[in-house]
C-alpha cells in the first residue's frame, strides 16, 4: 500500500489513515484477515489477535477510519527474489 510504504521507506513518525473495507475469519482459528485500503491501494493483513475484540464487541465496522501507529515492517517483495 502507497501510504504504508512511504511511511516505512520515509521513517516518517506520522500515523497513517486506512479504512478497513472488511474482515473474515480464518479457518476456525481466533484469527481475522482484514483488507484494508488507503484509498489508492488495497490489500490483506492480520489482525492481532490482541485486537480480536473490536470485532467481537462490533466497534470495528466496515469502511471505518483507522490511524496506524508507525511500526517495523517488510513487504513480501522486498524480501522474494524475483522470478528468472
Amino acid at each position: 500500500m502507497a501510504v504504508l510504504r512511504q511511511q516505512a521507506n520515509l521513517g516518517d513518525h506520522e500515523k497513517a489513515i486506512v479504512q478497513a473495507l472488511g474482515w473474515e475469519r480464518v479457518g476456525s482459528s481466533e484469527r481475522y484477515r482484514i483488507k484494508i485500503s488507503d484509498g489508492a491501494q488495497s490489500c490483506f493483513g492480520m489482525l492481532a489477535t490482541q485486537l480480536n475484540g473490536y470485532i467481537k464487541d462490533s466497534q470495528l465496522k466496515a469502511f471505518t477510519l483507522v490511524s496506524v501507529q508507525p511500526t517495523p515492517s517488510f513487504f513480501l517483495a522486498d524480501v522474494v527474489p524475483a522470478q528468472m
